[in-house]
């Protein structure tokens, strides 16, 4: 069995606990400037029509009483590093997926994990004063899919049994990975719930997503053959900033762009093996004041300045308008690692 364990509202509920006085009250934390965007909220935040990525000024309307209050990522991190901890001592398969969640695999039967899954809540709770929603499933996918059902502060169990049926009457966008154009392009072939979409074969499925046909027929169906990694590999080093006074001209936007970079440089070298690491790629990834975010990339084995300078020339140009965010760094080059689907399909199947 898996466990997907979720903190819930982890920026705000950790703010709401070193600050008592807020805990009945509309909290989230992101851009306190009404030009900023919310990182997250509470749940009596949620009630009041609040949502994360939503701008100050927009969420202030909502909800005039709001409180907003800065980003700790410090103190974020420290927590997770706590909750991280109290996972390992109780299990030895465990995957941080990011900062708030993470995977177990467990090797004992539905009710033990169910119990386990619940004492760990528990412990988590009693240690760090803290709450997360735990979904218990056959696998990763529907484990990640259920802990977001028992939201807030609960644990859900989704037995082998129930599987059909559960993914009968789910939205098929409740799928990780299955995001609005996706969507858009089901919605077009009817299909709005997993099984609307058990009528196509894997061959009319692949006509028309390709490669990822064969994922979408078995992630409808509640089948995923993902496994806990416990130790990934490096991708990319990257380094942004955002600005609550947005930069309105290039020369401003140049002038900011080094102090990224020497940021991107620190933790580059900060890294384990990353300043020995080979890249095939570098990135400028840039926010404008219209929320709109653009992506300018570049294969190359250098790693100066001015190969960054030109890709976010390029990215600002696209635009022209005032610039909230500017991230910049690399990519390594790892191996491809291609899956083999044993099934063939069948000459003329679902035609």
């Amino acid at each position: 069995m898996f466990l997907h364990l979720d903190m819930d509202c982890f920026y705000a509920s950790v703010e709401m606990r070193e600050y008592p006085q807020y805990k009945e009250k509309a909290l989230a934390v992101g851009g306190r400037s009404g030009k900023g965007v919310l990182t997250t909220c509470n749940y009596i935040a949620r009630e009041k029509g609040v949502r994360s990525a939503m701008p100050v000024f927009h969420a202030k309307k909502l909800c005039p009483e709001l409180i907003c209050l800065p980003v700790r990522m410090k103190l974020y991190k420290e927590v997770s590093s706590q909750v991280k901890k109290i996972i390992a001592s109780r299990f030895s398969q465990m995957e941080m997926a990011s900062i708030d969640e993470a995977y177990v695999k467990t090797e004992v039967g539905e009710k033990d994990a169910f119990n386990q899954a619940t004492e760990l809540k528990n412990d988590i709770f009693e240690q760090l004063s803290l709450n997360c929603s735990i979904g218990v499933a056959p696998n990763k996918m529907l484990a990640k899919i259920t802990s977001d059902f028992c939201k807030p502060n609960n644990v859900f169990l989704l037995t082998a049994n129930d599987v059909d049926s559960f993914m009968r009457e789910l939205p098929i966008g409740k799928i990780p990975g299955i995001g609005p154009k996706t969507q858009e392009k089901l919605k077009k072939m009817g299909v709005v719930l997993c099984s609307d979409l058990w009528k196509f074969s894997i061959s009319n499925l692949a006509s028309k997503f390709g490669a990822s046909g064969a994922s979408l027929y078995d992630r409808s169906r509640g089948r995923s053959h993902s496994h806990i990694s416990t130790g990934r590999e490096r991708k990319s080093v990257s380094a942004e900033r955002s600005y609550f006074k947005a930069l309105e001209t290039q020369e401003e936007m140049v002038s900011s762009l080094k102090k990224v970079y020497e940021d991107f440089l620190k933790r580059r070298h900060s890294q384990k093996n990353a300043s020995q690491k080979e890249h095939h790629k570098i990135f400028v990834v840039m926010k404008f004041s219209d929320f709109k975010r653009t992506t300018h990339e570049r294969i190359t084995r250098s790693c100066e300045f001015d190969e960054f300078r030109d890709l976010a020339v390029a990215a600002f140009q696209r635009s022209r308008l005032p610039v909230r965010l500017i991230g910049l760094g690399l990519k390594f080059q790892v191996p491809s690692r291609k899956r083999s689907d044993s099934r063939q399909l069948k000459l003329f199947e679902g035609d």
